[in-house]
């Protein structure tokens, strides 16, 4: 093909040749102005002829100029303008399908079969290569374009009570499905579309057509809005309508990488379809506010139903073992449980969704790699804790009541953990266990500490501090049993004196005011009793072993956290 130098401007005019894409702009304009005529109802056929008319033509002069001129740059900016003249076509029609829904339907199915004759016969003449698995989802496309407003219809006469914004709704997930339906030739890969005929190499041929498509299929969908519910002024019921089409092509988008075995590819899709979120809020110049309401009333918030369409593609995504979808599954996970029906933030543990629990405990030990791993474990027993409190806290909140008063099923949760937490310290054995448990033989003597000192200031309170201490020692004592860690002995026996510490009040308040006299002689006696133990330790040579027992402590704690210097 020859191209021209010179000017900026006017070699671009001559290279592009947008002047078809003008023609059937003016057109189109043309076709527009008729339609809303009083006149065109009466002759619908003449218009939609004239129509299919300057189809032909413009089908005609992409044959002629790659026939006899190879100019395959122009022919494709012909085949563009005829795909963006179906859609017009098939748009043309929907006030006709209001008021004349039988001539809407004759000129639909005259329209389709038109627009499938004229791109059978510029695919066979021309000599290109048009699969079948690329022919079915462009057909569906205007297949939907063309027919979808028959239900509107249809909704008339048999479904008055169904409000017709629902219809509008289905339109997008009508798209979506043909929007998938390239997932079977996307995963042919580009040798599909090898020797194709033309002088477009992948992915530019056959996708820039879909691409197209994609879009006219958008503006379809505004333009449905704006014919059957006029109240609509900016044709959307909200952003949220586009969702599905918005998750479909980032589905495709997945696709690709893992046809093309390009895992950055992959990464971007799943990075880029938590935006759809944005897309599902209620945008107050673009939602229809009402609807958006009922929509929440009878399925759920959009926001929390894209949601769930997050985990579902994740889910999917990770079945296939792409690992990198762990963390997008999960954060979906998360922000189920975080996010209301209604849309609504959770605003207290108790209100937490517990269900999506059950499948995230599910997956995390799904693998036999997760299966013997300590933190899959650990965060397995976290997801878990949300149901257990749930379930738990109302059997107990008579006796935890007077001593936690707010926040019972948090409290239930945090302890669910620290049990499995102590469980999996005395079960593995690796670099994770280890951390956990210098972290665990911290945290079990400061619980008891802190619940003592409490409940010094609270007298009532002693009997469930002293419980509660003990319950800590015995903890301890049970991961210096089975995993040999010295510093749960310390911690068992720290947690030990802050349990005694605890029972002194409840010993007092047992004995009575007039019994003063025995609990001080009974505290005299025991620290008497911890003086002479001390020294018969000095005696036996007990505390000089205690400089290398405090060593043994040390070590056990650089093993699970070594130093930097160290590593070096």
């Amino acid at each position: 093909m020859c191209r021209v130098q010179g000017p900026g401007f006017f070699r671009f005019l001559y290279n592009q040749n947008p002047f078809y894409l003008i023609s059937a702009a003016v057109v189109l304009y043309g076709f527009q102005t008729a339609t809303q005529e009083a006149g065109f109802a009466a002759n619908p056929w003449i218009l939609a002829g004239l129509f299919a008319g300057y189809t032909a033509l413009l089908a005609l002069t992409a044959w002629v100029i790659v026939r006899f001129g190879r100019v395959w740059d122009d022919a494709r900016s012909i085949l563009v303008v005829l795909l963006l003249l179906f859609m017009a076509l098939s748009a043309s029609l929907d006030g006709l399908f209001i008021s004349q829904p039988e001539t809407a339907l004759a000129i639909a199915t005259a329209g389709f079969a038109f627009a499938i004759v004229v791109s059978e016969l510029l695919v066979w003449s021309l000599e290109i290569r048009f699969r079948a698995l690329f022919r079915g989802p462009l057909y569906a496309m205007l297949a939907t374009s063309f027919f979808y407003p028959i239900l509107f219809s249809i909704q008339k006469t048999h479904w008055p009570e169904l409000d017709h914004r629902y219809i509008i709704l289905g339109f997008p997930f009508a798209v979506s499905l043909t929007i998938l339906s390239l997932v079977p030739a996307i995963r042919k890969t580009k040798s599909y579309v090898a020797k194709n005929g033309t002088p477009w190499n992948w992915p530019l041929y056959p996708y820039s057509i879909f691409v197209l498509a994609i879009v006219g299929l958008v503006g379809r969908t505004v333009m449905l809005g704006l014919s059957f519910d006029p109240s609509i002024a900016n044709g959307m019921l909200g952003t949220w309508m586009f969702v599905p089409i918005f998750l479909s092509v980032m589905w495709l988008l997945f696709e690709f990488g893992s046809a093309e075995k390009n895992e950055d590819l992959q990464l971007l899709a799943m990075i880029l379809m938590p935006f759809s979120l944005g897309l599902a809020l209620a945008w107050p110049f673009f939602s229809n506010a009402d609807f958006y309401f009922q929509i929440t009333q009878n399925f759920g918030s959009p926001v929390w139903l894209t949601l769930l369409a997050l985990v579902v593609i994740y889910t999917g995504v990770w079945i296939d073992k792409v690992e990198s979808a762990s963390v997008f599954l999960t954060l979906s996970l998360v922000g189920v449980m975080l996010i209301q029906r209604d849309g609504s933030m959770v605003e207290e543990f108790a209100s937490l969704q517990a269900w999506p629990c059950v499948p995230f405990a599910i997956w995390s030990l799904a693998s036999r790699k997760r299966f013997k791993s300590c933190a899959c474990w650990l965060l397995t027993s976290c997801f878990v804790s949300i149901p257990v409190a749930q379930l738990l806290s109302p059997l107990l909140k008579s006796h935890l009541q007077p001593v936690v008063s707010n926040g019972i099923e948090a409290a239930v949760a945090f302890h669910f953990v620290l049990l499995c937490s102590c469980m999996l310290a005395g079960i593995f054995s690796g670099k994770f266990s280890k951390q956990m448990k210098v972290l665990l033989a911290t945290v079990l003597p400061v619980l008891a500490v802190l619940v003592v000192a409490e409940s010094i200031f609270h007298p009532r309170h002693a009997q469930v501090a002293t419980i509660y201490a003990a319950t800590m020692s015995i903890l301890g004592f049970f991961i210096f049993v089975a995993a040999k860690s010295r510093l749960h002995l310390s911690a068992a026996a720290i947690s030990m004196g802050a349990c005694l510490l605890a029972a002194l009040p409840m010993l007092e308040q047992s004995v009575g005011e007039t019994n003063s006299k025995l609990i001080n002689t009974l505290g005299a006696g025991i620290a008497c009793f911890l003086v002479g133990l001390w020294v018969s330790a000095v005696k036996a040579g007990w505390t000089r072993k205690m400089n290398s027992g405090f060593g043994k402590l040390k070590l056990e704690f650089l093993e699970a956290f070594p130093s930097p210097a160290g590593n070096r």
